[in-house]
């Protein structure tokens, strides 16, 4: 997916972001790390996914401009063709239906087991 949103013109700022918070953000593992681990830390584990992102996204965005902006100036040389293509879609609505009903499936079965009153050991600290 990085090389399709950076092949389709996105800068590689935020191609990059999207690369590190895609896995990070995911609902899944949202979902898991704040029932196993508490509501706080899957919280702060979002919030800390979504700020790393920006932080590599603006990094990788201020060591990689000046090649960045010889790509938009080859570009701008270039003469553009577009070629329009009518807007049907190849996915089916039963596709997408079936999709997420797997995706909440798993996400019910996946925390339906999980006991809330989970203790940490501490290895006999205190």
């Amino acid at each position: 997916m990085f090389a399709g949103i950076y092949s389709l013109g996105a800068g590689l700022g935020p191609a990059s972001a999207f690369l590190d918070s895609g896995p990070a953000i995911n609902v899944l593992a949202i979902v898991l790390t704040a029932r196993v681990l508490g509501f706080d830390i899957g919280l702060w584990r979002t919030v800390g996914a979504v700020l790393f992102a920006l932080v590599v996204g603006l990094g990788m965005a201020g060591i990689f401009r000046r090649s960045e902006q010889q790509k938009v100036d080859a570009a701008a040389i270039m003469p553009v063709l577009v070629k329009v293509m009518g807007s049907k879609s190849t996915v089916t609505f039963w596709a997408i239906i079936v999709v997420v009903a797997t995706t909440v499936g798993m996400l019910y079965g996946a925390t339906r087991g999980v006991n809330s009153n989970l203790v940490v050991s501490t290895g006999g600290m205190p």
